[in-house]
């Protein structure tokens, strides 16, 4: 476990990093002007996907690109990161989280710290679904992890469900916001971790939605579960036993479920990560589809005081 001192001795060697780079970068624009840009738009971490924007429209990040290069900004968020984690314990434990919440982002911190020495320096952007975004969402505690590959972002439900099943649909979908969940936001979000895919264990997703009831518990303006995914399409169960959890709990105890339309990362990840389901398709007897579903608070609640506290 990392200590103060380790982090202190990590920013003291990214600062001299910088430096050698770019003698003068520190002086020309300081450190902590960029460390407060950061943090205007630590609210939005959560949305991990909308960061970006946030940073192309601001006239302060666009100098910070126009004076340097690439390789001094990744040095930028890297010193950044260090500096966050500084205190990310302390304020982690003024949250209060349950001791399985905590323990996942004990756990999560201490990757972060490792990568601070072991990734490469293109590691450390925010452009695209970069890792290093989720991570700074994590150390922002705007991104909740909830074990093995998932975690969990605050935001309003998505609206593809509006269109993937007609007008009749498109019809259910309101009415399952508007008057079973209460409102489109704010809702947990469920995204899987590209990076660490490997972790993924479906046979455990019933303890992270636990952890999901949890939260539901802490926070009474959540509304509910939202998620949409190619493993909740019902023929993946069938093909992939092992994945069929991820829609049979939710389905089996309130959720409501909406096709959507399938788009090309749906088809990719859904044959790059099963040479069967790839098999299948090429043959044409799997195509792959994908779909969301609403598990509203009450619901989600229920099913939690069911099955009891783990």
């Amino acid at each position: 476990m990392f200590s103060e001192a380790d982090i202190l001795n990590q920013v003291a060697r990214l600062r001299t990093e910088i430096a050698q780079q770019d003698a003068t970068a520190l002086e020309r624009f300081p450190f902590a002007f960029y460390a407060a840009y950061l943090r205007d738009v630590q609210s939005d971490a959560a949305l991990v996907v909308s960061l970006s924007h946030h940073f192309r429209r601001d006239q302060r990040y666009r100098r910070i690109c126009r004076d340097w290069d690439s390789a001094i900004l990744n040095r930028f968020n890297q010193l950044a990161m260090a500096e966050l984690l500084s205190d990310a314990r302390d304020r982690l434990a003024r949250r209060g989280f349950s001791t399985a919440i905590h323990n996942l982002y004990e756990t999560w911190f201490e990757r972060i710290f490792d990568d601070l020495s072991r990734q490469p320096l293109s590691y450390f952007q925010f452009d695209g679904l970069s890792p290093f975004r989720f991570d700074w969402s994590v150390c922002c505690l705007k991104t909740v992890p909830i074990g093995g590959a998932n975690v969990v972002h605050f935001r309003r439900a998505g609206m593809p469900a509006l269109w993937g099943g007609g007008p009749a649909q498109f019809y259910r979908y309101l009415r399952c916001l508007i008057f079973t969940a209460g409102g489109f936001s704010p809702f947990c979000v469920i995204h899987t971790h590209a990076r660490f895919a490997t972790m993924a264990d479906p046979s455990r997703l019933e303890d992270g939605y636990l952890r999901i009831a949890e939260l539901l518990q802490r926070d009474t303006t959540l509304r509910g579960l939202y998620r949409r995914g190619w493993m909740l399409d019902p023929a993946v169960g069938k093909i992939s036993p092992h994945l069929a959890c991820l829609r049979q709990v939710p389905l089996e105890n309130g959720a409501e479920f909406f096709p959507c339309r399938t788009t090309k990362h749906d088809l990719r990840h859904s044959l790059t990560r099963s040479p069967l389901r790839q098999r299948l398709y090429e043959s044409g007897t799997y195509r792959p589809s994908a779909a969301a579903f609403i598990w509203p608070r009450q619901a989600m609640l229920s099913w939690a005081a069911g099955k009891g506290a783990r």
